[in-house]
């Protein structure tokens, strides 16, 4: 009989909870003390769930920009209002941090998905920022094609002005690659797409000057489209953004023209050879240069030639590298002159029919060379003509200088291959030394000499790359290699570890002798479990307590940025951490942002499992809640179908006050999700 009583009580309380929750969607006024007066018996319960709901409701049917200026606040850390425009419903940030912040809304009046772009506030006084969104209104709206996002509307509330825009919900280029090689045909198919809303922009007269991945955008059925004309060139306007001085675009991807801040000097091709470089980054996973600084930078893409992308990935098509290359020449003249040009060489390509552009001769490679040596390219000209005055066969001398243009050209790759070790990104470094196998003591030589030639001016970065490409000549550089991995990134780690456990046995013991050694920082520590996760992750260190909880306070310590990094290199031994991560997660005591990081862990770590998923749910705060929620898409209704069984179970009458109330708590974080 109780039993029943019981099952007949839990009916009515998933009915009454079911009813109120409709009636607060509906915006109906409630009454919840009148309801929980009505049913005395539940009121234990009622009390703690119908206020949590319609707190919930309340919420997500007040001021929505509250919410997402928290969210904006959070992402681009500063403060920011945003002003509420009538006709359109806020649904989530987009992208901000920059001059501009997107967010998805809902047009109201056309009941379709937009995105808004409004001028960061930090930029209202400044007359470049506003000339700049001026600049991509009036540019957005002299184009209209299926590769470019479109602008629907230009507004301007409480003094802040707003676009209108097409909506892309599949994401940018830069966040779907994340920085790895793609598919050589799908990168050039991808490209060949952008060119033909790149024409339509030229034949309105407008030149980009800012592609780049991140202004590379999909919509919601994956059709790629260019955004963000913000620095664009109209060609017919004398825009107060092109004055003399003014370096315009981003680095990595600017044409050598555009380092010199003459913006009369840019044409077409300059946006011809950005997309050559986004190009070039789908097919080695980074851009064509890459420098520690934006000085740097500028400097190696006016003076230095890109390393060919088949020397890097020898799998690529070398018609592709073809194309790629001639796109990124420095001389505009020689780079194909439209993006139509561009599309067609790709085409041909996708086709498998001949492409126009030719491949780099040998001599084309000596002629780069004379321009970089004058004096060295003297003295090659130089004795083939000496030898002529003193030999009388033609073709004697033809030979030599046959022999001697093939040998430089020999000296050159070698050349190119060894500045390639020295300035790489620590990423692609292990890629470049899988080639110095069959040229090893000719690349040595021209790295130590590299090395000699510039003591007093070489970086961190390249003294580290030069140090683990001459490891295995010079045994030396493993002291240093070793204090840089007390200190490594999350993108050196992997790399260091690498070159020193290479060839040694005692690798991992020396790092759990370090690892003990109290002298050296938690930091450090935590570098070197680390190490010995990405080697040995069977290791016994990590049945020990006081190793795992170290690796996890110190994880949740990291920057947000280099948090996702982290985690990759300790997968092997996530299990272990799970619970160190969890008493992190419950610990009130400390900061907010750990706490999250440890839930932010452990939900992707639960990903998967919705039962898991869902006793975090339980037990979370609000910011938690959130976040996990986040993990959700790809399982929701199973995570549902655990929710809705765990609301309807029955719970023991014999429990005491506080188990009641914690169950009564978890219900509510239940009913809550299922809103």
């Amino acid at each position: 009989m109780a039993s029943h009583d019981s099952e007949v009580q839990d009916s009515r309380l998933a009915q009454i909870i079911d009813e109120y929750t409709d009636q607060c969607v509906r915006g109906e006024t409630t009454d919840p003390a009148a309801l929980i007066r009505r049913h005395p018996d539940l009121a234990s319960v009622l009390q703690d769930v119908l206020p949590a709901i319609g707190a919930l409701v309340d919420r997500q049917r007040s001021n929505v920009n509250e919410s997402l200026t928290v969210a904006v606040e959070r992402q681009i850390d500063c403060d920011i209002s945003l002003p509420t425009l009538p006709d359109f419903e806020f649904v989530s940030l987009v992208g901000g941090g920059g001059m501009g912040i997107v967010v998805a809304a809902l047009d109201r009046r056309l009941n379709r998905k937009v995105a808004i772009k409004f001028l960061n506030p930090k930029y209202m006084g400044s007359t470049t920022g506003l000339e700049r969104f001026q600049t991509e209104a009036i540019s957005n709206a002299r184009v209209q094609h299926p590769q470019i996002v479109q602008i629907y509307e230009v507004g301007e509330q409480d003094g802040n002005p707003y676009l209108v825009l097409e909506l892309c919900e599949g994401g940018d280029l830069a966040t779907k690659t994340e920085g790895g090689p793609q598919d050589p045909r799908w990168s050039a198919s991808l490209v060949k797409s952008l060119c033909s809303g790149l024409a339509a922009a030229h034949q309105a007269g407008l030149i980009h000057r800012d592609i780049k991945p991140a202004n590379i955008l999909f919509s919601a059925d994956q059709a790629p489209k260019l955004a963000d004309f913000g620095l664009a060139k109209q060609l017919d306007i004398d825009s107060g953004l092109t004055h003399a001085g003014t370096i315009l675009g981003t680095p990595s991807y600017m044409a050598p023209e555009q380092t010199s801040g003459q913006p009369d000097k840019i044409t077409q091709t300059a946006d011809v050879y950005s997309l050559g470089a986004v190009l070039y980054e789908l097919l080695v996973g980074r851009p064509p240069f890459k420098g520690h600084t934006t000085v740097e930078t500028l400097h190696q893409v006016k003076f230095l030639e890109a390393v060919g992308p088949r020397k890097l990935r020898p799998e690529i098509p070398r018609d592709l590298e073809t194309i790629c290359l001639k796109c990124l020449h420095k001389e505009p003249s020689q780079r194909y002159q439209s993006a139509i040009e561009l599309a067609a060489d790709l085409q041909a390509f996708l086709d498998h029919q001949p492409i126009r552009a030719r491949r780099i001769t040998v001599a084309e490679r000596v002629v780069k060379f004379a321009r970089r040596s004058p004096w060295l390219a003297a003295l090659m000209v130089l004795l083939p003509l000496s030898v002529t005055i003193g030999v009388v066969s033609v073709w004697a001398v033809a030979a030599q200088s046959r022999t001697l243009v093939q040998a430089q050209s020999e000296r050159l790759e070698i050349a190119g291959l060894a500045t390639a070790i020295i300035n790489s990104d620590i990423g692609h470094l292990p890629e470049l030394l899988r080639q110095m196998p069959a040229r090893q003591d000719a690349i040595e030589k021209q790295l130590r000499q590299a090395s000699f030639e510039m003591k007093g001016s070489i970086s961190n970065n390249q003294r580290l790359n030069l140090s683990i490409a001459l490891l295995a000549s010079d045994t030396t550089n493993r002291e240093y290699l070793w204090l840089r991995l007390l200190e490594a990134t999350p993108e050196q780690l992997p790399v260091i570890t690498s070159a020193l456990a290479s060839g040694d046995r005692s690798f991992v013991s020396r790092c759990v002798s370090h690892l003990g050694d109290k002298l050296h920082s938690d930091s450090q520590r935590f570098r070197l479990a680390t190490s010995i996760a990405t080697v040995a992750p069977s290791s016994s260190i990590w049945s020990e307590r006081d190793v795992t909880e170290l690796v996890s306070r110190e994880l949740v310590k990291v920057a947000p940025s280099r948090l996702g990094q982290w985690r990759v290199l300790l997968l092997p031994v996530i299990e272990h951490l799970i619970d160190p991560l969890q008493s992190i997660r419950r610990d009130t005591s400390l900061p907010e942002q750990a706490r999250l990081f440890a839930t932010d862990l452990l939900s992707e770590h639960a990903a998967n499992d919705p039962h898991q998923l869902f006793e975090l749910l339980l037990e979370s705060d609000p910011s938690g809640f959130r976040l996990i929620l986040a993990r959700l898409p790809s399982n929701t209704d199973s995570v549902i179908g655990v929710a809705t069984e765990f609301l309807h179970q029955r719970f023991e009458s014999s429990a005491d006050d506080s188990a009641k109330d914690t169950h009564a708590k978890r219900q509510s974080q239940a009913a809550a999700f299922l809103l």
